[in-house]
């Protein structure tokens, strides 16, 4: 064998010729694939998988929001009974009777505008201001994520 060319004596020249042109192909396919990869399928996974997740957060924040909105429209309406409907199994013990439920509040809701949501293991926080009495008051109301709906726990204004 000789040192120059690693390979036996042998070969014919022309064999020789063709691995060597072989051995130093370099295989565009494979260097593509890896770009391929690396570029576009892992960021798709990536992406895939983030997906759903930002698709929950955004439905179950918008959900929340509805559900806050909901018993403050009951409220205001002096529909009580559907406001009530509204409140965690706990709450509704502690008012007794859904008529019992303004006088838990401070004043019935005139207007109100939401501005921050937040969601912490099953916990819900809907912050903003609401105008009772024809004053602003800071508001926070607090939901639990039950049984696939949210309810509302507290009220505070």
């Amino acid at each position: 064998m000789s040192d120059d060319n690693q390979m036996p004596d042998w070969m014919d020249d022309e064999v020789k010729r063709k691995m060597k042109r072989r051995a130093g192909i370099k295989r565009p396919g494979c260097t593509i694939g890896l770009i391929v990869l690396l570029v576009v399928i892992i960021p798709l996974v990536c992406i895939g998988a983030f997906v759903p997740l930002i698709s929950w957060a955004s439905n179950s924040l918008q959900d929340m929001g509805d559900t806050a909105n909901e018993f403050m429209l009951a409220v205001r309406d002096n529909q009580y009974q559907i406001a009530f409907e509204f409140l965690t199994d706990s709450t509704q013990q502690q008012i007794g009777h859904s008529e019992n439920l303004i006088a838990q509040l401070d004043g019935r809701p005139e207007d109100w505008w939401f501005n921050s949501f937040d969601i912490n293991n099953n916990i819900g926080r809907v912050t903003g201001t609401v105008q009772v009495n024809g004053s602003q008051r800071n508001i926070l109301i607090i939901l639990y994520y039950v049984g696939e709906v949210w309810r509302v726990e507290s009220v505070i204004y």
